[in-house]
């Protein structure tokens, strides 16, 4: 196998065990066998290693000393800190965005905004939203912190699967006033709106895991809690 193959082997491994982890059929705590995996996929265990070793790095795979790997749980404490970094970059990032943004940015959120408010299959919004988050980020131009957010909405993907299953139409009324605030080039109205979007996303966490009391509720203001 060339090493262009074995990238590209890799680089599906990764997506494909990404999906399972992100849609729970890979449980957290659940024990990831290279043999296993390398079997239901279909290809050879190097680039199932690899493509756990990038998990590893985006944070859902846990990896032993002994090369052991597990799906990572989140603490409420690991949900806190997830959600500060992305309450300390994500507003910013949207301000920074307003004067970059395009017709075709526009248009481009308000279709995916759509294709996420027909859709009943969690499967399927996730993903549409990440990607209109993603479109209003990348007009920021800061790419080293829309590496990190990136990262960090990979990890807490999961947990908001469950928050938009319980909030659909309160989130696709809080999208549609986040592209409404972008369009009118409102930037205290938009950090203020993005804020209050994350601050709820995780409030729920907190209630679906049920732990709430063991961890301070996340300020509005962004400000850490501990």
């Amino acid at each position: 196998m060339t090493p262009t193959s074995t990238k590209t082997a890799g680089q599906k491994a990764t997506s494909v065990i990404r999906d399972w982890i992100l849609a729970g059929d890979l449980e957290p705590g659940a024990k990831l066998s290279q043999h296993r995996l390398a079997t239901e996929l279909g290809m050879s265990r190097i680039p199932v290693r690899d493509a756990l070793r990038s998990l590893a790095a985006e944070g859902l795979v846990t990896v032993t000393a002994n090369t052991a790997a597990v799906v990572a749980e989140l603490s409420p404490v690991d949900l806190q800190e997830l959600y500060e970094i992305r309450i300390s970059l994500e507003p910013r990032l949207g301000r920074l965005a307003i004067p970059n943004l395009t017709h075709d940015d526009f248009v481009a959120m308000e279709e995916l905004l759509d294709r996420m408010t027909a859709t009943e299959d969690t499967d399927d919004w996730l993903p549409l939203n990440n990607r209109f988050h993603e479109v209003m980020y990348t007009a920021a131009d800061r790419s080293r912190s829309l590496g990190i957010i990136r990262v960090v909405r990979r990890q807490t993907d999961r947990y908001t699967a469950v928050y938009i299953e319980l909030n659909h139409d309160v989130v696709d009324v809080e999208h549609r006033m986040i592209l409404e605030a972008a369009r009118q080039q409102n930037p205290m109205r938009l950090e203020a709106l993005i804020t209050a979007h994350i601050s709820s996303s995780y409030e729920e966490m907190l209630r679906f895991l049920d732990h709430e009391g063991r961890v301070p509720a996340l300020e509005k203001t962004g400000a850490r809690t501990r």
